[in-house]
């Protein structure tokens, strides 16, 4: 039995004030659609990487890849207006996207270890740190909401294959961890995430991760 990871790279680079398909765009030289193959396949618990692009840049997609020597024995594509696809053989599937170009390897193994482990869904979570305020209809400040039992889900996402095939989901242009979990509607066993596992929202973002790298 193996293990897909199912890699959403359709994005339209959202604020990041590009005019690249999120696909495409680079940190440290390498675009981000190479950089989470790289770290699916390089945690040693993912057997095959799928990538869900636009249908438009199937072939840009290939020669990138021929460009960048990147893992091509183990990658497939497929475009977003497709459905979900999933031999028999796959006993587990991994959820990434690549918007969160710094994920370490040892974050996929962990979160395909515990969903093997649990038999569910596993999500990696950090506490939330900032300081949440509660406010009423007209905006003013009630007080303080308890961060203690708040968490912020991040990607990958590891999940038995029968669940996919089970649910029908939309493969979305851009993967929003909290939709996804709401469509599963299945308990999501906690794994401790990373803070280099952040995903880029913004411009700053880009630049955090391109000082990151250079470090």
């Amino acid at each position: 039995m193996s293990v897909l990871a199912l890699v959403f790279a359709a994005g339209d680079g959202g604020q990041l004030s590009t005019q690249l398909s999120i696909a495409f765009v680079r940190v440290g030289g390498v675009p981000l659609m190479v950089r989470a193959v790289r770290c699916m396949l390089g945690s040693g618990a993912v057997d095959q990487v799928i990538l869900a692009v636009r249908p438009g840049d199937l072939e840009k997609t290939r020669s990138l890849f021929e460009a960048h020597s990147a893992p091509v024995g183990a990658l497939g594509w497929q475009g977003t207006s497709d459905s979900w696809v999933l031999s028999e053989d796959v006993h587990t599937v991994v959820v990434h996207d690549v918007t969160r170009p710094l994920t370490p390897p040892t974050l996929v193994a962990s979160v395909v270890s515990a969903s093997l482990a649990c038999g569910g869904v596993a999500v990696p979570v950090l506490p939330v740190s900032d300081t949440i305020k509660r406010l009423d209809p007209v905006g003013t400040v009630l007080g303080t909401e308890d961060r203690a039992g708040l968490r912020t889900p991040q990607t990958p996402i590891a999940l038995p294959a029968d669940l996919l095939r089970n649910t029908r989901l939309e493969i979305p242009g851009e993967l929003e961890v909290t939709a996804l979990l709401d469509q599963l509607g299945q308990p999501a066993h906690p794994v401790p995430g990373d803070p280099d596992a952040f995903e880029l929202r913004t411009a700053w973002d880009l630049r955090l991760a391109e000082m990151l790298v250079s470090a």
